[in-house]
């Protein structure tokens, strides 16, 4: 079987020359001194990324930014043959990095919502996050979403301040409630038997079983729940949008970004790399 950095490789460099064609398109076509114009004659992608939700973006022992994020920014930078310049910050404030011209993009992870629309455009998505249930598999029994878990007297934890908080209280008002501030501490409480269930968005629940794959767990996906997440890009530079959007569609139309899935979510070769 194919190693999956060789193919990540072999099939990025099959769509160089579509992407090549369009940076050219867009650029005699006029950007002012946005965007693919500025990518050109300062031969730098600057993106922008949080470097704080594995698999999508984590940072390693030794300070590199890895991921599916990162890895897609890496074949874009690539393509456009141009330094790849990644930037961490607050994932707060890359919308606005973005509108302002500090990045060029953000690939952090960043649902697609109306709200972040109105801000930014967006390309993508491609991914579609999904909440999903952790929890030992015999209390997943017949279970396809989190309103199913009503009247059974659970300890539910989640993320405070998040959407997965939000949807708990909506769907499981009655329930033992286990808010944590981070990830990483939610998802020990359902390790260590101090909370029978985790609600969470899916990259977080396959990343913790990924670090504990001996942990006794299974989960199940929400099938009422899709969030697009896609890449932000200043809404004044259409043409780059464009150009942006036409990426990804390659990417999925040649199985590069199955490939990247697979490598970033369910193998569990990197795990080693981080701190």
């Amino acid at each position: 079987m194919e190693e999956p950095g060789l193919r990540f490789h072999r099939l990025a460099a099959s769509i160089a020359s579509i992407l090549c064609v369009l940076l050219l398109g867009c650029s005699t076509l006029g950007l002012g001194a946005k965007g693919t114009e500025r990518i050109q004659q300062s031969g730098q992608l600057r993106v922008g990324m949080a470097g704080d939700y594995p698999p999508m973006n984590v940072r390693t022992a030794d300070g590199r930014l890895i991921g599916l994020d990162a890895d897609l920014a890496a074949a874009l930078a690539s393509i456009l043959e141009v330094e790849l310049v990644l930037t961490e910050m607050p994932f707060s404030r890359l919308l606005d990095a973005v509108a302002d011209g500090e990045i060029d993009i953000a690939i952090s992870g960043i649902t697609m919502t109306p709200r972040r629309n109105l801000k930014v455009a967006f390309a993508g998505p491609y991914y579609l996050s999904r909440k999903a249930i952790l929890a030992k598999p015999e209390l997943l029994e017949g279970v396809e979403s989190v309103a199913d878990l009503r009247g059974r007297s659970l300890r539910v934890a989640a993320v405070s301040g998040g959407t997965s908080e939000a949807l708990v209280l909506r769907a499981l008002p009655d329930s033992e409630h286990v808010f944590e501030k981070d990830q990483a501490e939610a998802f020990a409480k359902v390790l260590y038997g101090e909370a029978d269930v985790l609600v969470a968005d899916d990259p977080v629940i396959r990343f913790g079983l990924l670090r504990r794959p001996d942990a006794g767990l299974t989960f199940v996906e929400s099938r009422f729940s899709a969030e697009p997440i896609g890449i932000a890009i200043s809404a004044d530079d259409p043409l780059f949008v464009n150009l942006v959007e036409n990426y990804l569609h390659s990417l999925e139309h040649i199985g590069l970004l199955d490939t990247l899935r697979e490598k970033w979510f369910e193998s569990p070769e990197w795990i080693g790399s981080l701190p």
